[in-house]
């Protein structure tokens, strides 16, 4: 197994996992909220098998508000969450979302191409999570064309501004997967945001599980077969 190293790029730091040089692609995933880079960093040895050149995991740009050391993309409303929970009940994060969220999305593609010199036609890109929901309004709203997407345990998020770009942007494959009994992000959304994407054109793979907010064994080999059939 190849060693992995750590780097940073102007806006974040970054462990990368050199694989096979002669791979046809990169493969970008962000950690959820309240983790680090090195969460995601764990299932190398699971997909180290893939066409995959180098593995990239980016770590949070900022201090996850109520989870000591851990990192986030944007800030979360944690009193909301914990209410939600207490009430067996999800928030709504279908609406829109502040625009340093999409300017976030901008300078983390910016950086990943012109610091990491990923090709977006030869990279994979997702995560699990808000890592999930960062990626995706990445690649959607980008003016590149990734060879694939990876949607893990997210939600949809800003529905409307998302499926504006879905009906007008070109198609990648996108992997989806949720728990039925995820307790942070609804399920309902998850399910509604793959028939978006299939109606939309996109071809999608939905792995529904029997599970909660996680990343289980049987989803890990969904997703290696898909990024095998790219």
């Amino acid at each position: 197994m190849s060693k992995a190293s750590r780097g940073r790029t102007k806006l974040f730091e970054y462990i990368v996992q050199e694989n096979k040089t002669d791979a046809a692609y990169d493969m970008l995933l962000f950690h959820g909220f309240g983790a680090d880079s090195s969460d995601l960093h764990g299932l190398y040895p699971y997909l180290k098998d893939l066409p995959v050149k180098r593995f990239i995991f980016p770590n949070g740009v900022m201090a996850a508000n109520g989870v000591p050391y851990g990192r986030a993309w944007f800030p979360i409303d944690i009193a909301a969450l914990e209410q939600a929970m207490m009430t067996g009940s999800y928030r709504d994060l279908t609406g829109p979302v502040p625009e340093t969220v999409h300017k976030l999305s901008e300078e983390i593609e910016e950086a990943l191409i012109n610091e990491l010199h990923i090709d977006p036609a030869k990279t994979i890109i997702g995560g699990f999570s808000q890592g999930a929901m960062l990626s995706m309004n990445l690649c959607l709203r980008s003016k590149h064309q990734y060879k694939a997407a990876i949607h893990l345990s997210g939600t949809f998020l800003d529905k409307n501004n998302w499926q504006s770009i879905l009906q007008n942007r070109s198609k990648f494959p996108v992997f989806v997967s949720h728990g039925e009994t995820d307790a942070l992000l609804n399920p309902k959304d998850a399910a509604r945001f793959a028939q978006s994407l299939k109606e939309s054109g996109f071809k999608v793979e939905f792995k529904q599980f029997s599970g909660g907010h996680e990343i289980p064994l049987p989803v890990i080999d969904s997703m290696k077969s898909f990024i095998a059939s790219l």
